[in-house]
C-alpha cells in the first residue's frame, strides 16, 4: 500500500486526500502538537488555527471520519482535537448501546 502524508505522519493512502482536502500543503504542525512542551494556551491557539483550516475544507467529514475509525490518538482531524473525538466516539457508542435493544425489541 502506498504511503502519503495525512497533514502530519505517513500512514496509508486516504483517497479523500486527493479529493481537495485544505490542509494539503499547510504546515502539519499546526495540526500535530510539536515534540516540545506546550502551554495550554499555545495548544489551544494552534488548535484553533488548525480548525480554521478545516472549517473550510470540502472534506471535512471524510477527515473526521478518518480520525474516528483509526482512533488517531493525536492531531487535529475534521476539525476535532483528540479529546473532543474520544467524546464522539463515547456519544457514539451510547447511542448504539441504547438504539440496540430498543431494535431488537421491535
Amino acid at each position: 500500500m502506498s504511503q502519503r502524508t495525512v497533514c502530519g505522519p505517513p500512514t496509508a493512502a486516504v483517497d479523500w486526500q486527493d479529493w481537495g482536502a485544505a490542509c494539503v500543503g499547510e504546515d502539519p504542525a499546526l495540526f500535530f502538537a510539536p515534540d516540545y512542551w506546550e502551554t495550554t494556551e499555545q495548544k489551544r491557539a494552534r488548535e484553533a488555527r488548525a480548525k480554521l483550516i478545516c472549517r473550510t475544507c470540502p472534506v471535512q467529514a471524510q477527515c473526521l471520519e478518518f480520525g474516528l475509525a483509526a482512533s488517531e490518538g493525536h492531531g487535529v482531524w475534521g476539525g476535532f482535537n483528540e479529546s473532543e473525538r474520544r467524546r464522539i466516539a463515547r456519544l457514539r457508542a451510547r447511542k448504539t448501546t441504547v438504539a440496540e435493544p430498543a431494535a431488537t425489541v421491535a
